[in-house]
């Protein structure tokens, strides 16, 4: 994104406060993101036991067409890149329901915690965003309303994603989709079955390298 129309916030704070960057008209955004990252922080580390020990960098946006060029794709409102703690939101379309601000921040930000925590390989895709959805309540980061009905049709047509082809994520709209409801469902059936503390010990697990 353009950086010189960018302004900081929060850039002298320490390790444990986000930088913010947003663009001259995002103001409101960018302090409504200084005020809720800490409540974030805290739900997060009481969801994964983990505590956030890095310091993100967090860019807001309503720059769509910049957004565009960079994810390459109009359903994705929201990313994040682990290895430099980076957040990138798009605020034209992140207040739009059924998606929130502070939802689509935790799912972003867990991104980057599981990531801190488990190295490389050790974390499939499916993994991964499964979590995060589970984490931050839903999709947060994919403009996908129909997004059940896709698991469902994929479900009674036998047209399900493999789990070892979830470990990548297909790049055509209605596959990535499914990726995302496959993945969230899975996670979901996992605590459903054996509990939260089962799942986290399976991320205790990664992170020692299993």
């Amino acid at each position: 994104l353009p950086m010189d129309y960018l302004y900081a916030v929060n850039d002298s704070l320490p390790e444990n406060k986000p930088e913010v960057i947003y663009e001259e008209t995002l103001g409101n955004a960018g302090e409504e993101v200084r005020q809720i990252y800490p409540s974030v922080v805290k739900e997060l580390t009481e969801t994964l036991q983990w505590e956030v020990v890095f310091r993100p960098k967090i860019i807001l946006t309503n720059n769509q067409d910049a957004f565009r060029k960079i994810v390459g794709k109009d359903i994705i409102i929201a990313f994040a890149i682990p290895d430099k703690n980076l957040i990138v939101l798009d605020t034209s379309r992140v207040y739009t329901k059924p998606f929130s601000l502070r939802s689509t921040l935790k799912h972003e930000l867990c991104h980057l915690v599981l990531h801190h925590n488990i190295k490389g390989r050790l974390l499939p895709r499916w993994v991964d965003e499964g979590v995060c959805q589970w984490a931050s309540g839903g999709i947060a980061e994919l403009m996908a309303d129909d997004g059940g009905k896709v698991l469902t049709k994929a479900t009674v047509s036998h047209n399900l994603i493999s789990l070892r082809e979830l470990e990548r994520f297909p790049m055509d709209d209605p596959s990535l989709i499914l990726a995302y409801q496959e993945s969230k469902s899975i996670i979901e059936y996992i605590v459903g079955e054996h509990g939260k503390k089962r799942l986290l010990q399976m991320l205790a697990y990664l992170k020692e390298g299993d």
